[in-house]
């Protein structure tokens, strides 16, 4: 074919846009312009090229791609491949209407000034959960390259069960995802086995455990996994404090609470476990006691601006909050038991780290949001010192 015989971009793409018409018409073109770069190589080395056939072929993998809604009649209600739950149509409205003018992604409307764009989804999401905060990301795999990089930190080791190093959909492996968050990944068992004795074997030299759900897959015949209780009950024989701060409410097995070394529920969630209204000190024992005699050892029962009545060794008290103007208590529960923690595991006395972790409460609630609102060490100890 002589060079002179292909057709011009312009005429080639005119022919692919009355086929594709669905599709941008600069997409069109710049398929087109491949198809002819290849079509003209093709020609000098004496083939005999098909631009025509090679752009329509490439257009057609472009339109099948194109967004468009379907029918699903796969018999799985929520399909990953198609989008999982629909949009409600009230909702996709006001996106709508949103996505068509400015909006206020990272400004405070009442100031002027730069804002966090999660302010409004942090208030949102633990209405919506039952959580204590709410932070979201695009995938499950943004998820827990967060947790890891927050839980073990860079460096840190993180032991998971060989089978369950998994891949889900097309590139989420979990090494990998492991690797990019810095944590070192510990392996222990096998493929098809795992015992809590290959956990107990290493769990006074990781950071952290993690427990994968398997998802699409699973593995029969001869196997064996730990448990969730199996692994807290690992974590309290090699002496590591298991704090289980219950939320959202729910109801708990002995089984589960007498492995918890120290537990932060709130008045709520205290009357759940127990059936016992917290409205006063006296009422707070009574539930404190009642959560002890099903196996805590310690019990935190946060009180909200009142602070937290500590429950230990057969006595109780009241280790009272610090008067703040509080405009977004979202994260304080989160904040309170972080803080609380990270202060235990530096050493520091049971009321002591409550009074830093209360601290550290209240400054999270004179700011909007739930993980912007996390005060910095420096900062709960310039607030502590001043009080």
């Amino acid at each position: 074919m002589d060079l002179k015989d292909l057709p011009s971009i312009d005429s080639l793409a005119s022919t692919m846009t009355s086929d594709f018409d669905r599709i941008p018409r600069p997409v069109v073109v710049s398929v087109c312009r491949t198809a002819l770069d290849r079509a003209r190589s093709e020609a000098r080395a004496g083939g005999e090229p098909d631009p025509v056939s090679v752009a329509a072929a490439r257009l057609a993998d472009i339109d099948a791609a194109r967004p468009q809604a379907v029918i699903n009649a796969t018999g799985v209600l929520l399909h990953t491949n198609l989008g999982r739950a629909s949009m409600a149509v009230s909702a996709a409205a006001r996106l709508a209407g949103l996505a068509t003018m400015p909006g206020n992604v990272e400004v405070d409307i009442r100031t002027g000034r730069r804002a966090k764009r999660n302010d409004y989804l942090g208030a949102l999401l633990p209405a919506a959960s039952g959580a204590e905060a709410g932070f979201a990301v695009n995938n499950n795999a943004g998820a827990l390259l967060l947790a890891l990089a927050s839980v073990a930190g860079r460096g840190g080791k993180v032991a998971v069960s060989r089978g369950e190093l998994i891949e889900i959909g097309g590139s989420f492996r979990l090494p990998e995802l492991m690797r990019a968050s810095g944590a070192v990944l510990v392996e222990v068992g096998t493929t098809n086995r795992t015992r809590l004795s290959d956990f107990s074997a290493v769990a006074g030299s990781v950071d952290a455990i993690l427990k994968v759900h398997p998802s699409n897959y699973r593995i029969e015949g001869f196997k064996e996994e730990a448990s969730h209780h199996d692994l807290s009950a690992l974590a309290r024989e090699h002496g590591v404090r298991v704090i289980l701060n219950p939320a959202p409410a729910r109801e708990l097995s002995d089984e589960i609470l007498g492995n918890v070394s120290i537990l932060t529920p709130n008045e709520s969630e205290a009357e759940l476990l127990t059936g016992i209204r917290v409205e006063d000190d006296a009422g707070a024992e009574q539930a404190a006691r009642a959560l002890v005699a099903r196996g805590v050892d310690t019990v935190i029962l946060t009180l909200g601006s009142r602070g937290a009545f500590v429950f230990e060794a057969g006595s109780g008290e009241l280790v009272p909050s610090f008067k703040v103007q509080a405009v977004d208590t979202t994260a304080a529960g989160d904040v309170f038991n972080g803080s609380l923690a990270v202060s235990l595991a530096e050493g520091m006395p049971l009321t002591r780290a409550v009074r830093f972790a209360n601290a550290a409460a209240a400054l999270s609630v004179t700011r909007l949001g739930a993980q912007p609102s996390a005060p910095t060490r420096s900062e709960i100890e310039a607030f502590l010192s001043g009080s």
